[in-house]
């Protein structure tokens, strides 16, 4: 059995303890830094995750969460407050028409009412293309919209906006507010109480005796005036109460650029469709030639006249060559 002796010179040995310390070190310098290059790498996969991760944008949301608010809604538990909500929307449809019919159908379903809609055709552009030579193809782009004033009970509000955006394809804005005129009623009320004493003390200065005249009248005057403010106060109650119990939507809709296109006669340039000469001389030819048979036809419904006038002109030329013998 042969044996392999190795034989390690010094210079050799001491190239192999270099190498061997180099790798610890190495090894050393290693294990002390992988906790910080562990902690980069898991703060790059946290980055790289919320890179990742798809964020909320505005196209995951329905028309419907954009016209719902708490200010549409009634709150049952605050029966102190009086409000008159209002709401605006204005966005874009896909079929204008069926919308407004739509929407109308809404608010009476809701018990509403419509107080006015405005549907409207607007014109962008006309333009006119030669497609041969005696027609034009005329396309009018257009654009329709409508704006409509509602009105609904302020219980269905929400429910009427949620409804209504179902015909939305794009909001553009919406507005909903709520405002509180608790206080403007009781203003009212007040005006009404102090004016109503006020008319008992003018009507006893009346109906009391002895007062002069000029008196009476300037009394009568004043509480003439005390009556008509107490009717503007009662007026103004009611048409608060009025916008209280029916909340008023205005609706602004409109619908993508749409094109109608209709095919006419070239009638600018007629000129250059005239038939040539050749066939306009026929043409000439045969109407002079009915002209002619109609005339002839003409005078023959006269045949008895011309009989006679030719009965005369043989008579006289008779008479004259007699008359030369």
């Amino acid at each position: 059995m042969n044996t392999i002796t190795i034989k390690f010179d010094k210079f050799s040995g001491k190239k192999i303890y270099l190498s061997a310390f180099s790798l610890i070190l190495f090894l050393a310098f290693s294990c002390a830094g992988s906790p910080k290059h562990e902690a980069e790498q898991v703060l790059y996969d946290l980055a790289e995750a919320e890179v990742a991760a798809p964020a909320s944008s505005p196209s995951e949301y329905t028309p419907a969460d954009f016209v719902s608010s708490s200010a549409a809604r009634e709150n049952a538990a605050d029966t102190s407050r009086r409000f008159i909500r209002t709401a605006e929307l204005h966005f874009k449809t896909k079929d204008a028409i069926r919308a407004t019919y739509g929407i109308e159908d809404i608010i009476v379903r809701n018990g509403g009412f419509v107080e006015n809609t405005e549907l409207r055709s607007i014109i962008n552009n006309i333009e006119s293309v030669r497609v041969s030579r005696d027609s034009t193809l005329e396309s009018t782009f257009y654009t329709i919209q409508n704006t409509m004033k509602l009105r609904v009970p302020f219980r269905r509000l929400d429910t009427a906006l949620k409804e209504i955006a179902a015909y939305a394809e794009f909001m553009d804005y919406r507005k909903v507010s709520a405002t509180d005129v608790r206080l403007n009623l009781l203003r009212n009320d007040l005006t009404r109480r102090r004016v109503a004493r006020q008319e008992k003390r003018l009507e006893s200065a009346i109906d009391a005796k002895g007062e002069k005249l000029n008196q009476i009248a300037a009394a009568e005057d004043l509480l003439a005036a005390r009556q008509e403010q107490a009717d503007h106060a009662l007026l103004s109650n009611l048409e608060l109460k009025d916008r209280i119990e029916f909340s008023a939507i205005t609706v602004e809709l409109w619908q993508e650029r749409t094109v109608k296109r209709t095919m006419k006669a070239n009638e600018e340039k007629i000129d250059q469709y005239r038939p040539a000469f050749g066939v306009r001389f026929v043409d000439a030819i045969k109407e002079g030639w009915y002209g002619f048979v109609e005339f002839v036809i003409f005078m023959a419904n006269f045949w008895t006249l011309w009989l006679i006038i030719a009965g005369l002109w043989v008579g006289i030329r008779y008479y004259k060559q007699r008359r030369k013998k």
